[in-house]
């Protein structure tokens, strides 16, 4: 998209979704974003952007990884984070 952002889209026959990735000074992941995902309201599945916002980048297993995340609904009145977590531990298997 620009020099702080790109679009990664999956798709499979008729049916495709795209994400955007924003990235840091550092060239890291910062956030990733979707304009659309389907959330329980009211009883009903509405499209809502959504976010996760990545940080405290840590080096594991020689890769550099986020080991906090935070996934949010983007609404109306603002952002509304609905999940928190870290990464508190993590094995990677490499494969020869």
């Amino acid at each position: 998209i620009d020099d702080r952002s790109a679009r990664a889209t999956l798709a499979d026959g008729d049916l495709s979704v795209s994400l955007v990735f924003d990235f840091d000074d550092a060239g890291l992941i910062g956030a990733v974003r979707a304009t659309g995902r389907y959330r329980a309201a009211d009883g009903k599945m509405i499209q809502t952007p959504w976010e996760v916002r990545f940080s405290d980048y840590k080096e594991r297993s020689e890769m550099w990884i986020p080991v906090r995340g935070e996934a949010a609904w983007i609404q109306p009145e603002g952002r509304v984070p609905y999940w928190r977590g870290r990464v508190t531990e993590i094995l990677y298997k490499f494969s020869a």
